[in-house]
């Protein structure tokens, strides 16, 4: 969303302070200037601001006003740590193709002119906005929302795909020309109206019209990163990053994704009631952010930012946005967010998964969850229990949540003895011990049935619950031997290989919880490397102790029969690995010579064969020279 914004008074009462991370800049709301203490006090690191072409330029190309902000209030917020990402929209009057209905929302004229010509009046603003703030704004987001439209009405852009293609490239050129560490960012895309208008993904016709550009995939289809806006229901979040990453895929790009707005509009504030439909309890909306950020790092986004951070205007039917409102007072989920930050920073890694799938879930399990939504007006949860597990060095939290109507039991699998069970506002309230290896939590139902098309779909989960497990790190570094490469037959020609991972230079395994890509190379007769399979990880007791191995099943083997050496070994991805090479070939032991015979009575009779030589003999199987010596933890 895009809407005129307010000035609004500082602070008005104190609230938790959580420390900002500047070297990570994943938490985002949209125009935290407006209470920059708040923000700070939030953890907020970045925030998107408006940049509007048609103030800024309003009366012709050769004026420079301010727009929503001065050039000393975006130096001040940069100043206090919190990153600016700008965006760039509305066209004015006098640069409309179309003056006979001059809108915001219209085509540039000269828009397919080359981007430094002087007539192109985009890539002139462009060019400029970049160069003016280069070193302070360094990315920049190039229009919002083009596929909010349907049959009736062209919500932000009036334009074809086409035009909007060559906005984006013109904007790209001229940004990168003014500052060439800047990166850009495609409109913010919604999603459902080019599902509910049956129509493909509007990312996938950009791609398609960068795909008939010749100069497009030499200069990376003329974009850095995607946008992604999504609301109401939190598992929106996940599943349009998933659509979305799976378009790109169709055209060999891979691009980060941000979400650059997301909530659900509170209805019960006293100061600003409204009805129910699409909205939520302001308890529920702080029971969003939780569920929100979460989805976000297991789906993989890059950044995610709450629209918005304070109330400033109503916007559509009298709705307020703000986790602060205008006069500094803050809602139940300004506070959840600060959780978010405290918990969810920095994770090695995140995974969501729900009862009945695969702890990571498989891809056939993802894309029954992506196609939920055929016959329905929301994508719907995929079970009641819900959660998200994060890896944050030596500890790990997991984030769970009921999304059924009714109070359940979750069993979640425990890499610990016990967790600390922390809500949604950052209080603990107790521990919870496992049992068996899994924890037993009662969580409450979800009571957000407000889409008024179908009430069966619920949208916000019930109260989210964090657990907090104190646990050994996961990995950035391992030893790799393969231990065990043994025929599965006499022919030879196939083999089970087997290997371990352990902490460099010792016999210690790595967790039990892990769960790595491990994959298996070889190289025959030192020939090129190739990619044989990945490993399927397997829980081994031996001797009193367990610990995880990795099993590589049916390698081929035949290259040996042909009297070729293969060399084994595994990597790791995204984990330095010190691997050890196996060499597997079937060597010939050498030959003895036959003596020549001399005329004696022990010679052999005419006619008998020399000794013959021995068949080959395969290379000794290896074992486990670095067997573990304790079980994992």
């Amino acid at each position: 969303m895009v809407l005129l914004t307010a000035t609004v008074p500082a602070s008005a009462q104190t609230a938790p302070t959580a420390a900002t991370d500047t070297n990570e800049r994943f938490f985002g709301a949209v125009q935290a200037i407006y209470n920059p203490d708040r923000a700070q006090q939030a953890g907020v690191q970045w925030e998107r601001l408006i940049f509007p072409w048609s103030l800024i330029q309003k009366t012709g190309p050769n004026v420079w006003n301010d727009g929503y902000f001065s050039d000393q209030q975006v130096a001040q917020e940069i100043g206090r740590g919190i990153q600016v990402v700008g965006l760039a929209t509305y066209t004015p009057q006098w640069a409309t193709s179309t003056p006979q209905h001059p809108q915001p929302t219209n085509v540039p004229a000269n828009l397919y002119l080359p981007f430094d010509d002087p007539k192109n009046y985009w890539g002139q603003f462009m060019y400029k906005l970049a160069a003016r703030y280069a070193g302070q704004i360094n990315t920049w987001v190039v229009w919002n929302e083009p596929d909010l439209y349907n049959n009736q009405i062209l919500y932000t852009w009036d334009g074809t795909i086409s035009d909007l293609y060559q906005l984006v490239k013109v904007a790209y050129q001229a940004i990168k020309k003014a500052n060439p560490n800047a990166k850009v960012v495609l409109p913010g895309l919604t999603y459902w109206l080019d599902k509910d208008g049956g129509r493909p993904l509007y990312l996938a016709r950009f791609m398609e019209a960068a795909s008939h550009d010749p100069t497009a995939k030499a200069n990376g289809d003329y974009f850095d990163i995607v946008d992604v806006h999504q609301y109401t229901n939190p598992l929106n979040i996940y599943n349009a990053i998933r659509l979305y990453q799976r378009a790109m895929d169709q055209y060999d790009v891979s691009k980060p994704i941000w979400v650059g707005e997301s909530n659900v509009v509170p209805d019960d504030d006293p100061m600003n009631p409204l009805p129910p439909a699409f909205h939520a309890t302001m308890d529920q909306q702080a029971s969003y952010i939780i569920q929100a950020f979460a989805l976000a790092r297991a789906a993989g986004a890059e950044r995610m930012s709450i629209y918005k951070f304070t109330d400033e205007a109503r916007e559509g039917a009298n709705e307020l946005y703000g986790l602060v409102r205008n006069d500094g007072s803050v809602r139940p989920a300004f506070n959840a967010y600060q959780t978010a930050v405290k918990y969810m920073s920095k994770p090695t890694s995140a995974v969501y998964t729900w009862d009945g799938a695969s702890e990571i879930p498989t891809d056939a399990q993802i894309t029954a969850l992506l196609q939920d939504d055929a016959n329905r007006t929301q994508w719907i949860w995929p079970a009641a229990v819900n959660r998200v597990t994060l890896e944050r060095g030596t500890e790990r939290d997991m984030i769970v949540w009921n999304a059924s109507p009714r109070q359940v039991t979750a069993k979640i699998p425990a890499a610990a003895k016990s967790a600390e069970v922390i809500d949604k506002f950052g209080k603990d309230t107790g521990e919870v011990v496992a049992q068996n290896g899994v924890y037993s939590l009662e969580l409450y139902p979800s009571a957000d049935n407000t889409d008024p098309r179908d009430p069966s779909e619920y949208l916000v989960g019930g109260e989210p619950r964090i657990l907090v497990e104190k646990v050994a790190p996961i990995p950035t570094e391992v030893d790799a031997p393969i231990q065990l490469v043994w025929p599965r037959d006499a022919s030879g020609v196939a083999a089970n290989i087997t290997g371990v991972l352990l902490a460099p230079n010792t016999t210690t395994p790595v967790p039990c919880r892990w769960e790595p890509t491990v994959r298996l190379f070889e190289s025959i007769d030192g020939g090129p490397t190739q990619l044989v399979t990945t490993g399927v990880k397997r829980m081994l007791t031996d001797s009193g102790l367990t610990y995880p191995v990795w099993d590589f099943n049916l390698v081929d083997i035949g290259a040996a029969l042909a009297g070729k050496s293969i060399d084994f070994w595994m990597d790791v991805n995204n984990v330095t690995t010190h691997a050890s090479r196996y060499t597997y070939s079937l060597v010939p032991p050498t030959p003895v010579a036959t003596p020549t015979p001399t005329a004696d009575t022990n010679a052999p009779a005419a006619g008998a064969t020399a000794t013959p030589t021995p068949p080959p003999t395969p290379t000794p199987l290896p074992e486990w020279q670095q067997k573990p010596t304790a079980s994992c933890a």
